[in-house]
């Protein structure tokens, strides 16, 4: 016989979020998951982290309230009663910053698009 598994050994669902139809209903599924696993859901955007320039100084960087974040935080508790959401908007390569920021006790969902990653 084989001892029963820790009954969780996750601590976090983690979800990386763009703007795409693919990460939102990656979001949705990982809500769903985070529930049945009582865990809390971590939204993650990551943005290229090079502004443009300009002759006389740099672009500034949309802010956190131009994502995608805040309204898929606020409609995944609104439809996932009792799920804690958590939300991340950091800058880097999105593919190595979602690697680090899912350390191995964390369940990583991704969404998949087609604009070559």
């Amino acid at each position: 016989m084989f001892p029963d598994p820790a009954p969780n050994s996750l601590s976090t669902v983690t979800v990386g979020l763009d703007e795409s139809d693919e990460s939102l209903a990656a979001a949705d599924w990982a809500a769903r998951e985070a529930l049945l696993r009582q865990l809390p859901l971590r939204l993650v955007h990551v943005r290229e982290s090079n502004p443009y320039a300009r002759p006389y100084g740099l672009f500034p960087e949309a802010g956190i309230e131009d994502g995608p974040l805040p309204s898929a935080a606020a409609d995944l508790a609104r439809r996932h009663p009792g799920l804690t959401v958590t939300t991340a908007d950091l800058r880097g390569r999105p593919a190595a910053v979602l690697a680090g920021e899912s350390p191995p006790d964390d369940l990583l969902v991704l969404g998949s698009r087609a604009l070559g990653a």
